[in-house]
C-alpha cells in the first residue's frame, strides 16, 4: 500500500533574488525536506511571476543530517553525446526547471538513498519581483 505524508511547507511567500538562493522562509524547518522514509516527493511550487523574465528552480539533495554537501538531486544526460568506438558518451548535468507564468506548479522528484532536501529558487531578466513558496509531500511504502 502506498501513502502520502502530511504536507510541509517548506516556504511561505518568498521574493525572488537574481542569484540561486534556499527557498525559506518558514523559520522551522530552514526549507529543508527529511526524505530518510520516502520514495518520492511531490512538492507544490506556487509561482507569481513579477518583472523577471523566468524563474528556475533546482532541487538539491544531501545524503545526510549533519553534512553541509548538497549536489543536485536529478541528475540528467544530455542527448547530444557523441558515439565513439561503440561508446555513447553523454556529458552529465542537472535537471532544473524554469517557469516563465504566474502559477501552481506539482514537481515529483525521486529521492531513494536521499537523506533530505531543499528547494533553490533563481529569477532571470528584469528585476526580481516575483515569489516562490513551496509545500512537500512524501510518497511512501
Amino acid at each position: 500500500m502506498v501513502a502520502k505524508s502530511k504536507a510541509v511547507v517548506l516556504s511561505a511567500t518568498q521574493t525572488l533574488a537574481a542569484a540561486y538562493a534556499v527557498v525559506n522562509t518558514s523559520g522551522v524547518n530552514s526549507g529543508v525536506f527529511d526524505v530518510r522514509n520516502n520514495e518520492q516527493v511531490t512538492l507544490e511550487v506556487v509561482h507569481v511571476h513579477g518583472d523577471e523574465t523566468s524563474m528556475t528552480v533546482l532541487i538539491e539533495g544531501s545524503l545526510d543530517d549533519a553534512s553541509s554537501v548538497w549536489f543536485p538531486a536529478e541528475p540528467a544526460a544530455d542527448v547530444s553525446g557523441s558515439l565513439t568506438a561503440g561508446v555513447f558518451a553523454t556529458p552529465a548535468g542537472y535537471r532544473t526547471r524554469t517557469y516563465a507564468t504566474s502559477g501552481t506548479y506539482p514537481v515529483c522528484v525521486d529521492v531513494c538513498g536521499l537523506h533530505r532536501i531543499r528547494v533553490k529558487a533563481l529569477a532571470t531578466g528584469g528585476t526580481p519581483t516575483g515569489t516562490i513558496a513551496v509545500r512537500a509531500a512524501g510518497v511512501f511504502e
